[in-house]
């Protein structure tokens, strides 16, 4: 069975948990998107694996080139806001879309190919946020993946699916099999009746590959998210922040880099688009 690789495409100073740090200390890290890309593209290669990427507009608005440099590798490019900004930030439904539309003319006007899929930062969607997926639908949209169906971190959905699903257009928790919009929920470990949030660096290799286990028994692909920052050298120039910066990169990054090749060698894994053609067909 196929699973699915995501990576979200931010910078650090996207971070939400670190963004106030950041702007404090004037740290910038120009081009370390576009190399954590570079990484992680040349992992997905070795094994010939695709992958979707969910880009932040203003990255692409800077560094345009990564749109050719995910899409000329056969992968995918899909929504994470203009602005890294929460759907609880967004003053109104219209401005949600608004950003949808800036992002979607964006690259379009650079590829010629329009973004089918969605995510929220921060898994930033709620049960009472059904608005977000009429716009999503009438937009063109084909599937979302912001559905984190815990509440470890004190965000999330606990109750939501664990595994993809077509999305009734009554309420996006629903199932409808007659649905042609996807939700991919980002995978999670079943424990004693409470969904445990699973996360590569923190977690390492042995509980993620038995949450992608757990969900594959199932008969469903598990939906496995990293960021592009994971993938980028510590000791890069680029990387021009304080140590405490690169000592969080090193100590995670590294470490992670070799626990996602004992995964690739153990699962299969592919795009949001490519396994929506083929249950398509």
């Amino acid at each position: 069975m196929k699973n699915i690789f995501t990576v979200d495409v931010e910078n650090f100073e996207h971070r939400l948990a670190y963004s106030n740090f950041c702007k404090e200390n004037s740290l910038q890290f120009p081009g370390s998107a576009i190399n954590g890309v570079k990484n992680v593209i040349s992992l997905l290669n070795h094994f010939s694996y695709k992958a979707t990427f969910f880009v932040i507009g203003e990255i692409i608005e800077k560094e345009p080139q990564i749109v050719d440099l995910i899409l000329s590798e056969g992968h995918e490019i899909a929504n994470h806001t203009y602005y890294h900004m929460e759907l609880s930030n967004f003053s109104t439904p219209l401005d949600f879309e608004k950003d949808l539309i800036k992002f979607d003319n964006l690259v379009t006007d650079i590829s010629g190919c329009k973004p089918s899929g969605f995510r929220a930062p921060k898994w930033s969607i709620n049960k009472d946020m059904n608005w977000v997926f009429d716009i999503l639908r009438k937009n063109g949209y084909s599937y979302d993946a912001s559905i984190f169906p815990s509440n470890g971190y004190g965000y999330g959905i606990p109750q939501a699916n664990t595994y993809p699903y077509r999305v009734s257009s009554d309420h996006f928790l629903e199932i409808d099999s007659n649905s042609d919009f996807f939700e991919f929920p980002t995978v999670v470990l079943p424990f004693n009746n409470f969904n445990f949030p699973i996360k590569l660096r923190h977690y390492g290799y042995n509980l993620m590959s038995r949450a992608i286990n757990g969900i594959n028994r199932g008969r469903h692909p598990a939906t496995l998210l990293l960021h592009s920052w994971e993938f980028v050298n510590p000791d890069n120039n680029l990387l021009k922040g304080s140590n405490f910066v690169k000592n969080f990169i090193r100590n995670y990054n590294i470490p992670c880099t070799k626990m996602l090749l004992k995964l690739f060698k153990k699962f299969e894994f592919t795009s949001i688009k490519s396994y929506m053609n083929e249950v398509s067909n």
